[in-house]
């Protein structure tokens, strides 16, 4: 009987299977979260919101001079990052206005002031292709490494 033998070496993917094993998604997702943190601070000092509309003017901005949303600092000063098992979450501290410049509504006493949206922490669909390819780019290069390493 004619044929032909065929033989595996699975050595190498023994080797990638050990390198995933030790994989920690955690380290990519902290890197990815720094980077989101650092763009959503600059957008303070640009006075932009995620897709790069400029933020209407507050009324202290105007009054006074100065930038919105920077008077104290305390907001954008409050943006940090998480890791967690589910992905990465990214948002202000416990501040009492927080809420109102990201999503804009009514405020003050008897909710007479209406405050526009300043949105400065992107939702989800806010990323583009480019940016979802170059965090996806990311996770690669540290599988990558993480197999050229085992």
């Amino acid at each position: 009987m004619g044929g032909f033998r065929l033989e595996w070496d699975l050595s190498d993917f023994d080797r990638i299977a050990a390198a995933l094993t030790n994989f920690n998604p955690a380290d990519v997702g902290r890197n990815i979260a720094e980077r989101l943190r650092t763009e959503t601070i600059l957008r303070f000092q640009k006075g932009e919101s995620p897709k790069g509309e400029k933020w209407p003017p507050s009324k202290r901005a105007l009054a006074k001079g100065g930038q919105t949303l920077v008077d104290t600092a305390a907001l954008r000063n409050s943006i940090t990052s998480r890791v967690n098992p589910e992905g990465i979450q990214l948002g202000p501290g416990p501040l009492p206005h927080a809420a109102i410049h990201q999503f804009g509504g009514m405020a003050g006493r008897g909710r007479q002031v209406k405050i526009p949206r300043r949105q400065y922490i992107p939702d989800p669909e806010d990323f583009s292709a480019a940016e979802m390819e170059r965090m996806a780019d990311v996770v690669i290069k540290a599988l990558v490494d993480q197999i050229g390493r085992a």
